[in-house]
């Protein structure tokens, strides 16, 4: 079951930790397939056992899944709407950032989500000098993958990351540097529309308020 109740209360509560072991099995599988891949001998009975194994947890997964997409537009209906009023934000997207954040339960902020996920920039520090090397990775790999093509789309279809990235490219940013900012801006206006309860505004003006 990936949904449960709050003791005394009737508050959803999504498991999210029910589809990390069958993908992390599958992950590990596919590893070891392409593995064997360089050998000049190959047994074919290995092969077809493995093939069998990755295709059960690939049905594991694309079940719990769809149980999770059911869940997160019943249970969760208001939050997924606000999400996919984000122009780029995908279903997919939209039910993965409910599922990992418990529907938002689990998270204070847009920054400590990116460093979960493994989007936030990693800063070394040396005394009095702190030196900005790439992102931390040792988060959750396939929300971040979704994070990413949801950036391509957004560059187009979302007024204020489209700005973000044309100014970090003006300012001669790789590529890659300027996605993954537009990344970090997508979560925060995840967080903003459903913390705030709106629905997303791409001429919205901050303003000083709090996100408790």
């Amino acid at each position: 079951m990936i949904v449960y109740y709050y003791l005394g209360r009737n508050e959803p509560c999504l498991d999210n930790t029910k589809i990390g072991p069958p993908t992390r099995q599958r992950v590990a599988l596919l590893n070891l397939q392409e593995s064997f891949q360089p050998l000049p001998l190959q047994d074919a009975t290995v092969q077809h056992s493995l093939q069998q194994m990755i295709a059960h947890f690939q049905a594991a997964i694309a079940q719990l899944k769809a149980e999770i997409n059911q869940v997160c537009q019943a249970d969760f209906a208001e939050q997924y709407k606000r999400l996919r009023s984000i122009k780029g934000n995908s279903y997919a997207v939209a039910t993965a950032l409910i599922e990992t954040t418990n529907g938002f339960r689990d998270f204070t902020s847009a920054k400590a989500l990116a460093k979960f996920i493994g989007v936030a920039p990693v800063i070394y520090q040396s005394g009095k000098v702190g030196i900005t090397k790439g992102i931390n990775r040792s988060g959750d790999a396939h929300l971040r993958g979704q994070l990413y093509m949801a950036s391509l789309s957004a560059i187009r279809y979302n007024k204020p990351c489209r700005e973000c990235y044309q100014r970090l490219k003006a300012a001669g940013k790789v590529t890659n540097v300027a996605l993954m900012a537009v990344v970090n801006k997508l979560l925060r206006q995840a967080f903003a529309v459903v913390k705030f309860d709106e629905d997303f505004n791409p001429n919205y003006q901050p303003i000083l308020r709090s996100m408790a």
